[in-house]
This record gives structure tokens, sequence and C-alpha cells, in this order.
């Protein structure tokens, strides 16, 4: 699965701002070649704050080019470029070193190795640097969706031990035993996340956004995904009466999130069709919340994620709500 993913040569261009200051035959020339490459979706534009844009916008790179570009060259002075990044370390360090590659390759075009070059690489990327920041997110995702496991059993054991015939009796709707499932999974999955933080932040140095306001945020976002994936969960488990069936429903709709949501790496590598589909799974919505809230700290990118959770977990819990039956 990993070699047909990821080992297609058609992986979707970065997007990269070129802040062209020099505006001189050469730069021209080293912007084109680096655009054949086929790496990059380049974008020539003025950008007067690179950190903010950065800040609303993680999934770009920043070139910026100089004015004495072209007229060090001729010089046969150091020629520098500037890279700025505000994304994971591991795809920032990957780009850059393609960037450096080309150009090292259009100086060496003129003289062989006479002219000297100064790549500078500035992380803009949010609180910290440190790779252990980006699998937070995921790893919380992770705890996240075993509550639509925990689901996917409870319905057809639930169904076949008559225990749903007893809530019947006893007056339990079927809204409330979902929202009693969302507090009794809730209680776990907090304490989870918690230890992931706090093992992450005294074993490894993670350094995340620990405002009140991002605190309250990463609350929501993680009650929101809950309901979400325990309401998905239940609809799920009404497949069969079987355990062993609706546990292949649930892996059916586990690993494509699990792989194609970026729980555990970046997708930046990762072909086109890989994030079209993963802009479809709701997953993907999730990590990017904690994303932009816990690492980012960019408020009105959170938003966004926010509402699309609550309006699918809303939606799905209606339709869990409607279309399950206590009875076999």
């Amino acid at each position: 699965m990993f070699g047909f993913l990821f080992g297609s040569n058609s992986i979707a261009p970065q997007n990269l701002i070129v802040i062209n200051h020099d505006n001189g035959q050469f730069s021209a020339q080293f912007i084109k070649a680096l655009s054949e490459t086929g790496t990059f979706n380049i974008k020539i534009e003025n950008i007067s704050n690179i950190r903010q844009f950065l800040d609303q916008n993680p999934n770009y790179m920043v070139m910026v080019i100089p004015t004495n570009f072209t007229s060090n060259i001729l010089n046969k002075s150091t020629v520098t470029i500037e890279i700025y990044s505000n994304s994971n370390p591991q795809v920032a360090s990957e780009y850059s070193g393609i960037i450096n590659t080309v150009f090292q390759a259009y100086l060496n075009s003129f003289s062989g190795n006479g002219l000297a070059s100064n790549l500078k690489v500035y992380d803009y990327s949010g609180v910290s640097s440190r790779t252990i920041n980006y699998y937070i997110p995921g790893l919380i995702g992770f705890t996240i969706i075993s509550s639509m496991f925990s689901m996917l059993y409870q319905v057809p054991n639930y169904r076949r031990e008559k225990i749903f015939r007893q809530f019947k009796i006893a007056g339990l709707s079927k809204g409330e035993w979902i929202i009693g499932s969302l507090l009794f999974n809730l209680s776990f999955n907090l304490l989870a996340d918690a230890l992931i933080i706090i093992v992450a932040y005294l074993l490894f140095g993670a350094v995340l956004y620990y405002n009140p306001i991002n605190v309250i945020i990463m609350l929501i976002i993680i009650i929101s995904g809950n309901l979400m994936f325990i309401a998905l969960g239940a609809l799920a488990g009404m497949v069969s009466d079987n355990e062993e069936t609706v546990s292949i429903v649930g892996n059916l709709i586990l690993f494509p999130m699990m792989f194609l949501s970026g729980v555990f790496f970046p997708l930046q590598f990762a072909p086109n069709y890989v994030k079209i589909i993963s802009d479809f799974l709701p997953l993907t919505y999730f990590i990017n919340a904690l994303n932009y809230d816990l690492i980012y700290n960019n408020i009105s990118g959170t938003v966004y994620m926010i509402l699309i959770l609550v309006i699918s977990s809303i939606i799905l819990f209606a339709l869990s709500s409607k279309l399950l039956k206590f009875e076999s």
C-alpha cells in the first residue's frame, strides 16, 4: 500500500511563492529552471509580511531573490537566496534541499565551481521547529478513532445479548445512548491525549501553544471529533449482528483514514490524487484543526476546520439516531 501511494512519480507540486527583488535575466532563468523540475507550483508575488503570510498559509514556502542576484553572477561574487517555511521540518528540509540542488546546478552552468552560493533557510514553524510537535495531532487523532471501534463492536454485541431491548424497555432513547457513549469514551480519550502531550513535553521536548484559548479550542476539537467518530461507528455497526463482519467494515474505514489523513507522516510527498482523497476524510480536518491550533496558533484557520467538524458531527449524530435500530 505504501509503495502504491508513495512510489508514484506524480507527486503534487509544493506551493512556492517567489519574491523576486532582482528582476534580472539570471533570476528569471533560475526561476524557470526551478519550475521545470515539476516539484514546485511557483507564483511570483510581493509579500510585505512573510511570517504573517506563512501563519495563514502553512502549506506554502517562500523564496526571496535579492536585488544583487544578477550582478553578483556577473561579478562572480557570492550569490544568495533565502527560503522561508512554516511547515513540518522534515518537509521543509526536503524541499529546501531540492531548491539548493537546482541552485548549485544553475550556478555551475556559468563557470563550473567558480561561483560561491549561500542558501539561507528560515524556519517560521510556529512555536518550535522540533519534528515531535507534528506527531502529536496525529497521535491524538489516532486515539479519537478508537471511539469508532468501541461503538463498532458494541452495536452488534448489544443486539445479540439483547441489551438494546433492555434499553428500550427502560425508556432510553438512541440519542441518549450515543451521548452517554460519547461521555464515556471522551473521559478515556482526554486522559490518553493528556498523557501524549505530557510525555511529548517531558521526554521529547515538544513545544506547543498552551494558552487558555488554545486549550479551549483543543477541547472543542476533541469533543466534536469524539461525537463524529462515535456516530460513525454506530452507523458502521449496523451492517451486521456479527462482530467479525463489522470488523472488516471498520478496517475499511480505519486504514484509509490512518494512512491518508496525515496521522503518522505528512502528505506533502504523496501523489496529488491522494491529497484529493484526504480532503474527503473527516480525520484530515481533525488533525489539521489541531495543527492550526497547537502548532501555528492560527485561530482563523482553526475556526474553519472546527465548523466542518461540528457540522459533520451533527449530521452523523442525526443519522445514527434516526437509522440505528435496537432490534436485530
